[in-house]
């Protein structure tokens, strides 16, 4: 009786015919006296680093995790090829991820962000912050100086205040306290104490530093010619007259029986 008439052999499987008996010969993936087991060939866990094995005949195929690749998904992809960090970033390439180290100066992800340095507001007294590449510069308003504007220059330093006035030093001006007898913004103009016209009764006046002289016309004196000289004074009037003093003269009231400008006939 020929045992493998009603094709015991199953998935291929090829019969031999024996005395009372057969034998099958499994194609390759399947195994059992009938050839009716298929093998399992993930049974071996041959996929790698997390991908998921899917059985076939006399094959697997793995579903690889993302950043793993091969028929085992044995490969990790280097995500550092592509060149991700910007801007002189160093790439550490990882599982499915990378990290750039950054270069001073930037910031992000990829290191795609300059990093903000005027955000810190390191201008001083007013200087306008300008962002470079690791690095800022400050605009400084009138007046300051330093890296940062911090230094506050002395407007006093040279010497604006004329004729002995003495500077006090502002942000980014100066005062000046003037010397007696003279004003102006540096102490540049001498005061004009005639302007007042101090001097009376036609005298003329010379100005000085705070001070001024009087040129007295004939028959005044003092310092501002207000005195009228007494010409009466000497006693010009001879043999008992009366003298009566004039603007730089004198008239003399003789008694009798004498006569003469100073009663002196």
């Amino acid at each position: 009786i020929d045992e493998c008439e009603s094709n015991p052999c199953e998935n291929g499987g090829v019969c031999s015919d024996a005395i009372n008996a057969y034998t099958c010969a499994c194609p390759d993936g399947f195994i059992g006296d009938r050839c009716e087991e298929d093998v399992d060939e993930c049974e071996s866990s041959p996929c790698q680093n997390g991908g998921v094995c899917t059985d076939g005949v006399n094959s697997y195929t793995c579903a690889c995790a993302d950043g793993f690749t091969g028929d085992n998904c044995e490969n990790d992809n280097d995500e550092c090829e592509s060149s991700p960090c910007q801007n002189g970033g160093v790439c550490t390439d990882g599982d499915n991820s990378y990290t750039c180290t950054c270069a001073d100066g930037f910031t992000g992800e990829n290191c795609e962000k300059n990093v903000d340095e005027c955000e810190s507001s390191p201008c001083q007294n007013g200087g306008v912050c300008t962002d470079g590449i690791n690095s800022y510069t400050c605009a400084c308003a009138d007046g300051f100086t330093g890296d940062n504007c911090e230094n506050d220059n002395d407007e006093c330093e040279s010497s604006p205040c004329q004729n002995g006035g003495s500077c006090m030093d502002g942000d980014n001006f100066y005062t000046c306290t003037c010397a007696d007898g003279f004003t102006g913004e540096n102490c540049e103009k001498n005061v004009d104490a005639c302007e007042s016209s101090p001097c009376q009764n036609g005298g003329s006046c010379t100005d000085g530093v705070n001070s001024y002289t009087c040129a007295c016309v004939d028959g005044f004196t003092g310092d501002r010619c207000e005195e009228n000289v007494d010409e009466c004074e000497s006693s010009p009037c001879q043999n008992g007259g009366s003298c009566t003093d004039g603007v730089n003269s004198y008239t003399c009231a003789c008694v009798d029986g004498f006569t003469g400008d100073r009663c002196e006939i």
